[in-house]
């Protein structure tokens, strides 16, 4: 007997003094190993064979008295029996706390250390059993961690206040506006990878075509539909099918958005360019839409195809409607990076829009890009070239070319087809005058029906919008946008007067 707990007397401290020395504190670790060699501590008296461990035990009483002077386990009680697994439970705690005193110098009676010591000889199989097991229990919970993942929601938010007046050369001199659009964005992870996305948003950004009369004049970032009312927006699922192959599922407010266009600094509604026609190419990234699906496939690390399918009322069940009767818009694109500053996109997209429903230009061109044809039914096939070059870390460029064939598909006009040209090009200079700020400036041709079967009339002239803007942070979450920009000879008339739209837009992030 007395050789077993010799073992045990020189294995236990051992590895307590061997704990003690990584911890850096040498004396508490010296003053433990010593411990071994009382030999009076050869003369333990075994209490192994009691069931439960009593209040009148020595070990309790040893336990109890060192709780009462270093307070080594919180709400120990010690007025009742218990077992012995939870016996070595308490002391296991108890022997931490201690260990951490010695570490930081505290100072430890001669005769409460031989306590500790003996009560660890005593319990050194439960304390083994205990350590043991606390082992498995970590090594589940880290394999828990590692292939689990507990839903998660997260909210940012947007505020838009915007100082807009538009006015023309001549003429009409419209009232400068104060407005604001509120977006709350809600995002949901399920498995870590994939994201259910819903935002609520409110506004009274005026459209401007509806006071200078042409769509050109809009603003990027306009919202004048419910006066301020909060609704839900946008109702979207992303998650990936493979390693390469991610899907996007949206049942509101959903366009071909998600693809790449090459114009990155200047894409963004809420601190990109100020008007809509400059945020991006309108003949292929604003079809009808609301509803639909889109995959998104790497061919290669520099190469991804991106396939889509929207339609604009597909949660409406009347004749007409539906996701197969309603105006649709179906496409792909390819992009292609050849290195880490250059990108090319193509996009081919076909569209059909329904009677009351045609928009050729996605309201960002002239009355006739519009409606070629009137308000009938309308399909057209479009092609897009995006280009976007980093020439420095400072400096990016970025083109976009747009075609349309547009086809009337009922009336007197059937089967007459119109051809649509847009340009847009730009450069942008970043963290010019603070880091994160932004100069831009952007020249380019709005939609325009260059030809049209049947003698309809197609655009006389050719209008320009050129633009300037300047983003400065104020804070990591409040960024100031002035600027504005001009059309000449808007609605593709050289008749009409030049437009002129001056902008304030201040971004606050939350």
């Amino acid at each position: 007997m007395k050789k077993f707990f010799f073992e045990k007397l020189i294995k236990i401290p051992v590895i307590w003094g061997i704990y003690l020395l990584l911890a850096n504190n040498s004396v508490a670790a010296e003053t433990i190993f010593q411990l071994t060699e009382d030999p009076e501590m050869e003369q333990i008296e075994s209490v192994s064979k009691l069931r439960d461990v009593e209040p009148t035990d020595w070990v309790f009483t040893a336990l109890v008295s060192l709780v009462e002077k270093y307070d080594c386990i919180e709400g120990f009680k010690g007025k009742s029996a218990i077992s012995r697994s939870e016996f070595a439970a308490s002391l296991n705690i108890c022997i931490n706390q201690m260990a951490k005193l010695l570490a930081v110098g505290e100072v430890i009676l001669l005769e409460d250390r031989e306590k500790l010591q003996r009560l660890n000889v005593e319990f050194a199989g439960e304390l083994a059993e205990l350590a043991t097991q606390l082992d498995k229990l970590e090594n589940g919970v880290a394999v828990l961690e590692s292939n689990q993942f507990s839903p998660t929601s997260t909210m940012n938010g947007e505020v838009i206040f915007a100082l807009v007046n538009a006015f023309e050369s001549e003429g009409i001199n419209n009232q400068m506006t104060m407005s604001d659009r509120l977006r709350l964005n809600f995002n949901t992870s399920f498995t870590g990878k994939d994201s259910l996305k819903f935002r609520l948003q409110a506004g009274n950004i005026p459209r401007l075509d509806r006071t200078t009369g042409t769509d050109m004049a809009r603003l990027g970032f306009d919202f004048p539909s419910n006066n301020n009312n909060l609704e839900i927006s946008d109702i979207r699922y992303i998650f990936p099918i493979t390693n390469k192959l991610t899907a996007w599922v949206a049942v509101n407010a959903f366009e071909v958005e998600v693809v790449e266009v090459a114009n990155p600094y200047l894409a963004n509604d809420s601190r990109g360019a100020l008007s809509r026609f400059g945020r991006r190419n309108p003949l292929v990234y604003r079809p009808a839409g609301g509803t639909g699906v889109t995959l998104k496939y790497q061919l290669q690390e520099q190469l991804n195809i991106t396939a889509a399918y929207l339609v604009n009322t597909g949660g409406n069940p009347e004749a007409g409607q539906g996701l197969f009767q309603s105006s649709f818009s179906t496409g792909v694109q390819l992009d292609f990076s050849p290195s880490d500053n250059l990108i090319f996109a193509l996009t081919y997209l076909h569209t059909y829009q329904r009677e009351n429903e045609v928009n050729v230009s996605s309201a960002t061109g002239s009355l006739i890009s519009r409606q070629p044809f009137g308000q009938v039914p309308t399909t057209s096939d479009r092609l897009g070239f995006q280009a976007g070059w980093h020439i420095t870390k400072k400096i990016n460029i970025a083109t976009w070319v747009g075609y349309a064939t547009a086809e009337a598909k009922d009336g007197i006009n059937q089967g007459a087809n119109a051809d649509l040209w847009t340009w847009n090009a730009n450069i942008s200079f970043l963290d010019l005058g603070k880091e994160g700020s932004l100069l831009a400036f952007a020249w380019g041709m709005p939609p325009k029906v260059t030809s049209i079967d049947n003698g309809l009339p197609h655009d006389p002239d050719t209008s320009y919008i050129i633009e300037a803007l300047y983003r400065y942070p104020l804070t990591d979450n409040i960024v100031i946008t002035p600027g504005g920009y001009v059309i000449l000879n808007p609605n593709h008339d050289e008749e009409n007067n030049t437009v002129w739209v001056v902008v304030i837009r201040t971004t606050f992030k939350f």
